[in-house]
């Protein structure tokens, strides 16, 4: 909750896709205004934001939102487990 006792809502702004395979993908770099972004994959897929992705990162289950805390010039990048898929990425606005 905010401090004003009104919950905290974001609003979608800028979307990215990424089509991962068996070889990683990346989404296009978060821009220096948002802090949080949502990301729904049509396949299972591993997520990391710190480097190329691997099938050692972050488990995301198919069309489960994910939403990440996230800093300025981060990029996604995506994976799959067995299926190919595309990666939604959603900035998220206050």
């Amino acid at each position: 909750m905010s401090s004003n006792n009104e919950p905290t809502v974001l609003r979608p702004g800028a979307s990215s896709t990424a089509s991962y395979t068996g070889t990683a993908a990346a989404a296009t770099a978060v821009a220096d205004h948002v802090k949080v972004v949502r990301v729904v994959c049509s396949s299972d897929c591993f997520v990391s934001f710190t480097g190329t992705a691997t099938t050692s990162d972050m488990f995301i289950p198919a069309l489960t939102p994910e939403y990440f805390n996230v800093t300025n010039g981060q990029t996604p990048s995506f994976i799959r487990l067995t299926v190919s898929g595309t990666a939604y990425v959603t900035d998220m606005i206050k």
